[in-house]
């Protein structure tokens, strides 16, 4: 297993600070330190600063970044105007708070290459992948782009690749353990929960992530992302407008305190929140929680999006509503499992349509009741942090009329004495039982 490095550039940025960088035309070169360099890849223009990528600038002055260090952005400060503002973000990363609580928010080319390639498979006719492909530029420019290699090797052997329409989500667990760029480097142990299926032999595993890593140099897929970087330079700008403006990071504090049970599902020191942006999947959210040598990922996979799927159209407010409900699964769904028995001798002359929206019918018990709790929860999150009023309008309410909890408040109200009562309950997991016998009463 690999583990993650970090490193301090300060002799770097000392370096770059104090170099002469000019750009010429045709080709376009560099000039560092009184050497003229070649430059690789064409820099890039955004929100009127020049970006170039870190890596080149290392490497001409001797300095060679492993592909696994996460580096800190560094902003060059300088009064001389033709300094380039240098930019490590280039794994995706949209936001980042790193003090008492760690959670980021970023995007990944090489999951969106994943999601393209399972629509292509599914010819484009996928209700929750790229939905109504031909009615939004973004996607109408993917099914042009990537249609010509519907042939390839990776689209030949995808059947295991998808479910039904949508992707496989235990794809997304293997891709979640592996870098965020287009070697696909293991970096941390592949996850049990993950190897269901097709992923339960390591050679299938490393099959496809040799297919998907020769479809995205094959497809030339890092072009496409260039060419249509608009949408996501303006949803990145958006939530980093509005971020802070969501109390996201008191949300998920308040997540670990009421809940009190991060130790045990998730011991060590360093746990960190992550929220994975895509545009091609706008509809859907998932929750995945990868075990690290000192502790946790908890990782939402969503869309920055409102609830008309439409790409172009973002939301703060359901961006962070979804983030903390797939978070809170991470912590829910195990003391629900816990109680499967209890769950069973309660629900034999019970419908599962009394108590969950008909998308939900076909998951198990136990799942029709963490989906009820996790709502319950939110909601009580909500109050705490935002006050009653937004607790109910946009969780409870919303989640009875449109999505069949019909029970939820309930739920929600027998809360109130597992926050009254913490010495009997020290952490929800102890007062589950208490919440299953009022969801079924």
């Amino acid at each position: 297993m690999f583990k993650t490095k970090y490193i301090v550039l300060g002799f770097i940025l000392f370096l770059i600070a104090f170099s002469s960088l000019a750009f010429a035309e045709e080709p376009t070169k560099v000039l560092i330190d009184g050497n003229s360099v070649d430059l690789v890849f064409e820099p890039t223009a955004i929100h009127g600063r020049s970006i170039v990528p870190i890596r080149f600038i290392a490497r001409s002055i001797g300095v060679n970044l492993d592909s696994d260090i996460k580096i800190d952005a560094i902003e060059p400060q300088k009064d001389d105007k033709s300094i380039v503002s240098i930019d490590t973000t280039d794994y995706g990363l949209i936001y980042q708070y790193n003090k008492d609580l760690k959670y980021s928010i970023y995007t990944s080319n090489i999951i969106d290459t994943y999601l393209i390639a399972s629509a292509l498979y599914l010819d484009f006719d996928s209700q929750i992948i790229m939905p109504g492909t031909d009615q939004h530029e973004l996607y109408k420019r993917a099914k042009g782009y990537f249609s010509p290699y519907k042939n390839h090797d990776f689209i030949k052997n995808f059947n295991n690749y998808v479910f039904y329409d949508d992707i496989n989500g235990d794809a997304i667990g293997i891709l979640l353990s592996c870098s965020n760029s287009p070697d696909l480097k293991p970096i941390y142990e592949f996850q049990p929960q993950y190897r269901n299926w097709i992923f339960r032999d390591e050679k299938e595993i490393e099959k496809f992530l040799s297919l998907l890593r020769s479809f995205y140099i094959d497809t030339n897929a890092e072009e496409f992302f260039k060419q249509n970087s608009d949408l996501y330079v303006a949803a990145s700008s958006y939530i980093k407008d509005n971020i802070e403006k969501t109390e996201v990071v008191n949300l998920l504090k308040e997540a670990e305190k009421y809940l009190g049970n991060k130790s045990k599902y998730y011991p060590g020191d360093n746990i960190e929140y992550k929220t994975l942006i895509t545009l091609f999947r706008p509809s859907m959210a998932s929750f995945y929680s990868i075990k690290t040598d000192k502790g946790a990922l908890i990782i939402s996979f969503q869309s920055p999006n409102d609830f008309s799927r439409n790409p172009e159209k973002f939301d703060m407010n359901n961006t962070v509503s979804n983030a903390l409900h797939e978070t809170l699964h991470s912590y829910i769904n195990a003391p629900v499992a816990n109680n499967e028995s209890l769950i069973s001798g309660l629900t034999m002359s019970k419908k599962k349509q009394d108590y969950a929206h008909q998308m939900y019918q076909s998951i198990p018990w136990n799942r029709i009741v963490d989906e009820n709790f996790v709502r319950a929860v939110q909601g009580r999150i909500y109050k705490n942090v935002l006050g009653e009023e937004r607790a109910m309008n946009e969780i409870i309410d919303i989640q009875i009329k449109y999505g069949g909890f019909k029970n939820l408040k309930a739920v929600y109200d027998k809360l109130e004495e597992y926050e009254k009562d913490k010495e009997t309950y020290p952490m929800i997991d102890d007062f589950i039982p208490e919440l299953i016998k009022e969801l079924f009463k």
